[in-house]
C-alpha cells in the first residue's frame, strides 16, 4: 500500500492531471500520467521536498529499469541514457553501477535510504531487463527461458518486410520521396521533442527511413504505451485459438475471491476499451506500485483495484487492464511447448520478421505489457504493417483472427477517440488508428492509403515543450500527392 505525504501530493497531482474524458489529445493522457512523479523528484533533487520510502523505491527502480534497458537494450551509452532515456531522474539523486560484463545495473537511491536498499535489473538475451524482486538475481538468472536462439538474419538483398533490402528507388508510384525527406528533415531538426526514427510503408514496401545520431535500423527502442497494441494482437491469437470470448466476464482470478463481486460483469472488451470501470488514478502511482511494490506480481496489484464506476459506463486510461491482459494470455494460452518467454516471438514476432521485438518480464514469467515493448523502427512497421493488412501477412498467412483488425479499430462508445487499444483520429482519417506511447511513440495506420508510418522519439520528461503532430501527419499525408 502507498503511503506518506508525498505519496498523497503525487495522488492528488495525478487525479487533477487525469480526468481522462476531458483530454481529446492522446499525448496529453500520456503526459499527465507521468510528469506529476517527475516535477516531484526535481524538487526533491533542489532539496524542495523530503523524499519518502516509496519515493527512494522509485527513484532506484526507475532508474535502474532505464538504464538496464537503455544501454543494454538498446545499446545507447550510459551518457545518452541519463540525458535522454531517464529523463528528469537527476543523476544526483542515486549512485549506480553498471556491469557490462554481466549486463546489470544496480541503483542507489541516496536520500532517506539507511538500509542501503537498492534495485538491481539484469539484461536477458530476448527479454530484455528484469527487476530483481522476490526472486535472488541467481534464481532470476537460472530461470529456463526456453530458447531465445534468434532466427537467422533477414536478406539484406530481398526487400523488407520479408528481408533487409531498402530500396527506395522501387518505391511505388502515388508517394513523393522528396517530400518525405522534407518532412522527416523538419522532425530531426527539432531537438527538444528529439524524433530517434522514422520509417515510411507504402503499398507494402519500405521507401524512406531516417535516424538520429546514434540510432540505427538496427536499434531496438521502446514503444511505451504503443505496447498495449502489441498485447491486445497477442490476446487475440488466444482468441482466435478459441480459449477466450472477449464479450464474457474477464478472467480475472481477484475478481472471484469474493461472491457477486461486481467486476465479475468486467468483460475482457471493457478491458481492452478502458472502460471496465476498475479505479486507476492517472498511471503514476498505480504503475509504480507494479513496478516496486508487487513483490513480483504486477497482475495482483491491478487485480485489486476497486470499481469507481459501473463497468462500461467511464472511460478512464487504465494501464491495469493492460497489465491484467498481460497476464491473461499467459495464463490462457495453448501451446505448451513453449514457455511463457518464446510464445510472443513464435506466434506473433517470428512469423512477421519481428526478430528484434520483446516485451519486457517480470521474474514470473508475465509480460509487462503495459509499456515495455522494444523492437527496431523497421519492427514496429512490419507491427503497422500487419494491421494495415487486415492480420494476414504478406506470404499470405492469418497471423490475426479474421474480423480483430475491424475491431480493434472501432470506436469505444465511451470515448470517440479510442479503440480497443489503439488511439483514433476521426478529425485525420475516419479509419485511421494508432499505436501510440509516451514521449511521442507513434504507428499510425492508413488501411485505405496502404501506409504505416513510424515515429519514435524521446523528448524530455520535465520540460514544456510542444511537438506538432498535426504538421507531422499532415505533411506526410501531402506526400501522397506525388509521382
Amino acid at each position: 500500500m502507498m503511503r506518506g505525504g508525498l505519496v498523497l501530493l503525487v495522488l492528488g497531482l495525478a487525479a487533477c492531471a487525469l480526468a481522462a474524458p476531458q483530454f481529446n489529445d492522446a499525448e496529453a493522457v500520456e503526459r499527465a500520467e507521468w510528469e506529476p512523479l517527475f516535477r516531484l523528484l526535481k524538487q526533491a533533487d533542489e532539496g524542495a521536498i523530503e523524499p519518502d520510502d516509496n519515493l527512494v523505491k522509485v527513484c532506484s527502480g526507475w532508474s535502474a529499469q532505464e538504464l538496464c534497458s537503455t544501454i543494454f537494450g538498446s545499446g545507447l551509452s550510459e551518457e545518452t541514457a541519463w540525458n535522454e532515456d531517464v529523463g528528469y531522474m537527476p543523476r544526483a539523486l542515486v549512485t549506480y553501477e553498471v556491469d557490462y560484463d554481466n549486463r546489470r545495473v544496480e541503483v542507489w537511491c541516496k536520500y532517506k535510504n539507511p538500509l542501503n536498499q537498492s534495485y538491481v535489473s539484469i539484461f536477458r538475451d530476448g527479454i530484455g531487463c528484469t527487476l530483481v524482486e522476490e526472486l535472488t538475481e541467481e534464481e532470476v538468472r537460472a530461470q529456463d527461458l526456453g530458447d531465445m536462439t534468434p532466427p537467422e538474419p533477414l536478406d539484406p538483398t530481398v526487400a523488407w518486410p520479408v528481408g533487409e533490402g531498402f530500396f527506395p528507388e522501387d518505391a511505388p508510384v502515388g508517394i513523393d520521396l522528396d517530400c518525405l525527406a522534407n518532412v522527416s528533415a523538419v522532425q530531426f531538426s527539432q531537438k527538444i521533442p528529439n524524433a530517434r526514427a522514422i520509417a515510411v510503408v507504402y503499398k507494402g514496401q519500405l521507401v524512406f527511413e531516417e535516424y538520429a545520431p546514434g540510432i540505427t535500423k538496427d536499434t531496438r527502442l521502446i514503444g511505451w504505451s504503443a505496447t498495449k497494441s502489441i498485447t491486445q494482437a497477442l490476446l487475440s491469437l488466444v482468441v482466435g485459438d478459441g480459449l477466450l470470448d472477449i464479450y464474457e466476464p474477464a478472467p480475472v482470478p481477484e475478481w472471484y475471491e469474493e461472491e457477486n463481486d461486481p467486476r465479475q460483469n468486467i468483460t475482457v472488451d471493457m478491458m481492452l476499451r478502458m472502460s471496465s470501470g476498475t479505479t486507476w488514478v492517472g498511471d503514476i502511482i498505480p504503475t509504480t506500485e507494479c513496478l516496486f511494490f508487487s513483490n513480483n506480481n504486477c497482475g495482483r496489484v491491478c487485480g485489486l483495484k476497486p470499481l469507481e464506476a459501473e463497468p462500461d459506463t467511464l472511460w478512464n486510461y487504465n494501464s491495469g487492464s493492460s497489465y491484467l491482459l498481460s497476464r491473461m494470455v499467459m495464463s490462457t494460452r495453448g501451446d505448451p511447448q513453449w514457455t511463457n518467454y518464446e510464445w510472443p516471438k513464435q506466434r506473433l514476432f517470428y512469423p512477421i520478421g519481428a526478430h528484434s521485438m520483446y516485451i519486457e518480464y517480470q521474474p514470473n514469467g508475465n509480460f509487462l505489457g503495459g509499456a515495455y515493448g522494444y523492437a527496431t523502427a523497421r519492427d514496429w512497421a512490419r507491427f503497422g504493417l500487419l494491421f494495415q493488412r487486415d492480420g494476414v501477412w504478406v506470404d499470405g498467412k492469418r497471423i490475426l483472427p479474421e474480423g480483430w483488425v475491424d475491431y480493434s479499430s472501432t470506436a469505444t462508445h465511451t470515448h470517440e477517440g479510442y479503440a480497443a487499444h489503439f488511439w483514433r483520429n476521426s478529425n485525420i482519417d475516419p479509419k485511421l488508428f494508432i499505436a501510440l506511447g509516451f514521449r511521442n511513440q507513434r504507428v499510425y495506420i492508413f488501411p485505405d492509403q496502404e501506409l504505416v508510418v513510424v515515429r519514435l522519439a524521446m523528448p524530455p520528461l520535465v520540460a514544456e515543450y510542444e511537438w506538432n503532430e498535426g504538421a507531422f501527419y499532415e505533411g506526410f499525408l501531402s506526400c501522397l500527392a506525388g509521382p
